[in-house]
């Protein structure tokens, strides 16, 4: 974990995107784990980590969201639905979500507005990592559950609008102010629903006191993000 997210902090320091990787040395989220689950989380950023240095080799600008999620679609063999572009903008957060709610891929917006080291982002689960209201909560993780079981096969706006998202444990703990543009289901190659896509406009407009992060490490090693918190 320590020298792939090594290298990771480095390529995207050279391609000026900085973020923290981690907020204390010993990794005791992650080491805290169970091996199962440690596994999973090193595969998936593995495979992320290839893909974003892949979209640098393309001489695709790590700002251009739409250009780096397709190549992330080409590499994986999933298809999006063909309106998915149509409400991505370069600013905007874009999280990529498997049938197991994990979150596999992201674009860098995201780490770079989030105040979670990225070990916390891989290492807890999404309710643990940002809170909205329940009402909101319960409209995304419906419709996301729709998308994954196939009842729905289109985008999706969601009915949530300009809402606040705050992040629980970090040391900032920021606040935003989001509006989830888009649910977008993802196929593969035989059509059947594999995983969804959140695109999310967000912007910090607070931030709260700082507090200590949790002793006790989370059960799963399911990743978070903004588009799937509680």
């Amino acid at each position: 974990m320590i020298i792939l997210l090594q290298a990771f902090t480095v390529h995207c320091q050279s391609v000026g995107v900085r973020f923290r990787p981690y907020r204390t040395a010993e990794f005791a989220h992650f080491r805290n784990l169970p091996h199962g689950k440690q596994s999973e989380i090193l595969a998936s950023f593995l495979n992320f980590y290839k893909i974003i240095v892949s979209s640098s080799e393309a001489n695709i600008q790590t700002t251009d969201s739409r250009s780096v999620i397709w190549h992330m679609f080409s590499k994986m063999g999933w298809v999006p639905c063909s309106d998915l572009f149509d409400f991505i903008k370069n600013d905007d957060i874009v999280e990529v979500y498997d049938t197991s709610f994990h979150q596999v891929f992201r674009n860098l917006r995201f780490i770079q507005i989030c105040s979670y080291s990225f070990e916390e982002i891989v290492s807890f689960e999404w309710p643990q990592l940002f809170k909205r209201t329940e009402e909101d909560s319960g409209h995304l993780l419906e419709t996301s559950r729709q998308l994954i079981s196939g009842e729905i096969r289109h985008t999706v706006v969601p009915e949530t609008g300009r809402h606040t998202i705050e992040e629980i444990f970090s040391e900032e703990r920021r606040v935003f102010a989001g509006i989830h543009k888009c649910l977008s289901p993802i196929f593969d190659k035989n059509h059947n629903p594999i995983g969804f896509v959140g695109v999310t406009s967000a912007e910090v407009i607070a931030t709260l006191a700082v507090i200590p992060s949790p002793s006790v490490a989370p059960e799963n090693g399911f990743s978070g993000g903004l588009l799937a918190s509680k």
